[in-house]
Formats: C-alpha cells, sequence, structure tokens
C-alpha cells in the first residue's frame, strides 16, 4: 500500500474490527464492496484486509494495494463468523501458498509469558516450549522480507538462533548485513 494516508486507513480499519463496523472499499478498477473487516495480515509480502462479505455471508480479503479509499459503513452487521473461523481462513489461504515453511528459532533470553505475535503477522501452528538453553519457538510462516524484519527485531530483544529451515539461517545473515549497510 503507497498511499500516503496508510496510516489513516490502517488505523480507521483496525476502529472497525475492534468495533464491528463495516465499510464501503473502493477498489483501483472502480469496483465497491461493502467489508465487515476481521484482520489485517501481510500475505505474499502486502497487507491484505481479511472480512466478511455481509451480503453473501462470505469470508474474502483484498490486497490494501488495490484499494482507492474506505468509508465507513452507516449501518452494524451482526457477524457470522468468529475470530477462530477468520484465522483458519487465513492459514488455509496461506497454506496454498509456497512461501510458507515451518520456521523454528531458539530465544535464549526470551521473558516468562512473552507473546511473540507481531502486528499484521500471521503465525499458524505455533509452539514454544522450554528447553535448557532457552526457548524454542515453531510456527508455519511465509518466508519473506516481512518475517526477516521481524525475526531482526526478536533477535535484538532476546538473541535468536535460527534452526530450521536451513536456507533461511543465511537469507537472515544476509538481509541483517544489507539493513546494517544501508543502516551507515
Amino acid at each position: 500500500m503507497k498511499r500516503k494516508n496508510l496510516v489513516n486507513d490502517l488505523n480507521l480499519l483496525e476502529d472497525c474490527i475492534k468495533n464491528k463496523l463495516a465499510v464501503y472499499i473502493e477498489k483501483q478498477n472502480n469496483e465497491k464492496i461493502i467489508a465487515s473487516p476481521m484482520a489485517i495480515f501481510y500475505f505474499k509480502e502486502r497487507l491484505h484486509l481479511f472480512f466478511e462479505d455481509p451480503k453473501n455471508n462470505a469470508l474474502d480479503f483484498v490486497d490494501l494495494e488495490s484499494v482507492l479509499g474506505f468509508d465507513i459503513h452507516p449501518l452494524k452487521f451482526n457477524m457470522n463468523f468468529n475470530e477462530k473461523e477468520v484465522l483458519n481462513f487465513i492459514g488455509e489461504v496461506k497454506k496454498n501458498d509456497s512461501r510458507v515453511q515451518r520456521v523454528i528459532i531458539k530465544l535464549k533470553n526470551l521473558p516468562r509469558n512473552k507473546d511473540l505475535n507481531c502486528e499484521y503477522m500471521y503465525f499458524n501452528d505455533s509452539s514454544l516450549i522450554d528447553s535448557k538453553n532457552g526457548k524454542i519457538w515453531s510456527a508455519n510462516s511465509e518466508v519473506g522480507v516481512s518475517l526477516m524484519s521481524w525475526l531482526a527485531i526478536q533477535h535484538i530483544k532476546y538473541d535468536v538462533e535460527i534452526i530450521s529451515p536451513s536456507g533461511l539461517k543465511d537469507d537472515f545473515d544476509h538481509y541483517l548485513q544489507c539493513t546494517l549497510m544501508r543502516a551507515a
């Protein structure tokens, strides 16, 4: 999403999710739809809005880069899907993406009861177990720049070691080097 009002759009959508409000969505192809926003997540390295279509009682999603704008819909709709059903839907959509892999990392300094979920990231089938040298976290995740950015933050905070997939370690080291070179 490259529009200047990205922060405003995300704030509006987050308010709609929180307050169970619907929005008009105007897409770049001039299509207009009514949606009850349910979640915002990265999918294929772009932010997507996952929503309930109140007219068809179905779950759907839209790439936020294909949207021209949002307006609040004046009526409240009764939601037909709960949060768990929406997360299952997102998991099924992401399952069909070849970039989704099982990621396993060791966190050497993770505080007790710390939640590793990150805004707009979706981790399916995540688990966290204790080991003698830290905690082992695993989840199915889309591997790309969004994951690398999330891993970099976790690395700074909790001293992360990537265990699997094996190629992710080299990719992550390269990502960190490029990030440091840009910052210098």
